[in-house]
Parts: structure tokens; C-alpha cells; sequence
């Protein structure tokens, strides 16, 4: 068990991960753990896991579902930096700029509707929004990540895509598009500048089964499906 001082710091409540290589081992006795939020990530096959964790109080919010993209798959449909939407509505991918911070705050606020402190009923939705605001806010203020990618809508940003470096991957850490510029292609021009840019490397996003949209768009886009894991919560004392 450790406890996440990030989570605890945004949320203002404990927050704690339990690692299911402890579940039932180091940890024997929730009932005695201190009080505040918990997650846990389990695989979808450890269901005994999962029913020794509900007698505890957790319960399951996401299935997650972790896909890949192999390096030297081409990217077809257009430039790497211009697309077009399905309207025709032409495109242009670049990297962020210091205007963009403010809206592109208010949009990681109102997106993720499928995200996992979205989807559980006891966390409250001014809760969810903040943590949206302060994971993309990291990475303009606390050099969280590599870059974001950003679509602009005029003068305006109109949705993002920032970029996490892992040993072994390059990673879609967070998107988002602004309300009303949904349905327009953004998402997919994003996630292609970023298939197009990382070419050479193993390309990889995590999704919840919620989101059927996003799992269309990277199935698409040639991501295929590498893990699954069970997500539970719970709310202790």
C-alpha cells in the first residue's frame, strides 16, 4: 500500500494505492487501514482478488484496457501536421503555446466524463474536474510529461493530446476536446500527429471499456489491445 501524496493534495482527502501483489498478504486486515480513498488496479483474471477486496468495501468503477501501436506502422490520410475532418474542415496539429494554458484548463475540466473518478458515484464532480485541471496543470507548471499537442479553433485551443514518456513506450497520457468541438475529427488528427511523430516507437494509451468512441478511434488507427485490468475504490472510515 502507498499512499499517493499527489491525489491526496488535489483531492484534499488521504489517498492511498493498493498494489494487488499485497492484496491478502502484507495487508491482511483492511478493517484496521486509515481512513481515505483507495484504489486498486487488478488484473480482469484475478477475480479472487476482486472478491476478497469487495468484502472490504471496494468495488469495481473501470475495466481498463491498455493498447499498443507497434513502431513503423504508417500513418496514412494526410500531412503530420494539417488533416481534415470528416466536415472538411482543415486541421493543424502544433505544440502548445503559453496562451493556450487557460482554455486548454477549462477543457481537461469538462472532459473525461468516462474517466475513473468520473464513473464513481462518491467522489463529487467539482472533485473530479479539479483533478482533470491539476494532472494537465502539471504539465505546464511541474514539467509533468513531454509535450502537448494542441488543435486550435480560430485564435482559440480546441482540444490536446499531452505526451508521456515511459522506458518502453511513448504515451497518450491525457486528451481532451473542448464541448462543442466534439465530433469534428480533432481527436483523431491528435492521436495521428502523435502516431505520425513517434513513428519509430511503440505508441500506447490507456482507455476505460466505457469509452466505446475512444476504443473505435484507436482500434482505427491500428492500436490493438495489450492488458485489461479491473479498477476498484473504495471509501474507508
Amino acid at each position: 500500500m502507498e499512499r499517493d501524496e499527489w491525489l491526496t493534495a488535489v483531492s484534499n482527502i488521504p489517498s492511498y494505492r493498493v498494489s494487488d501483489i499485497f492484496v491478502g498478504q502484507l495487508y491482511p486486515d483492511p478493517g484496521k487501514w486509515p481512513a481515505g480513498f483507495y484504489s486498486c488496479r487488478l488484473a480482469t483474471s484475478n477475480i479472487a482478488a476482486a472478491k476478497w477486496l469487495a468484502q472490504w468495501g471496494f468495488y469495481i468503477v473501470d475495466t481498463a484496457i491498455t493498447l499498443e501501436r507497434e513502431p513503423f506502422q504508417p500513418v496514412t490520410g494526410g500531412t503530420v501536421h494539417r488533416f481534415h475532418s470528416k466536415h472538411g474542415i482543415s486541421i493543424r496539429v502544433r505544440d502548445v503555446q503559453p496562451q493556450d494554458y487557460r482554455p486548454l484548463l477549462d477543457i481537461a475540466e469538462e472532459s473525461f466524463s468516462c474517466s475513473r473518478f468520473a464513473l464513481d458515484p462518491h467522489i463529487p464532480r467539482q472533485t473530479v474536474s479539479d483533478i482533470k485541471r491539476a494532472w494537465l496543470g502539471s504539465y505546464f507548471s511541474n514539467g509533468r510529461g513531454e509535450r502537448v499537442l494542441v488543435v486550435a479553433s480560430g485564435n482559440e485551443a480546441a482540444g490536446f493530446l499531452a505526451v508521456l514518456q515511459q522506458p518502453d513506450a511513448m504515451v497518450i497520457d491525457l486528451i481532451g476536446v473542448k464541448a462543442g468541438e466534439r465530433q469534428q475529427g480533432i481527436g483523431r488528427a491528435l492521436t495521428r500527429h502523435f502516431c505520425a511523430l513517434y513513428q519509430k516507437q511503440t505508441v500506447r494509451v490507456g482507455t476505460q471499456a466505457a469509452n466505446i468512441p475512444s476504443l473505435r478511434l484507436y482500434y482505427s488507427l491500428g492500436f490493438v489491445p495489450t492488458k485489461t485490468e479491473f479498477v476498484l475504490h473504495a471509501h474507508i472510515g
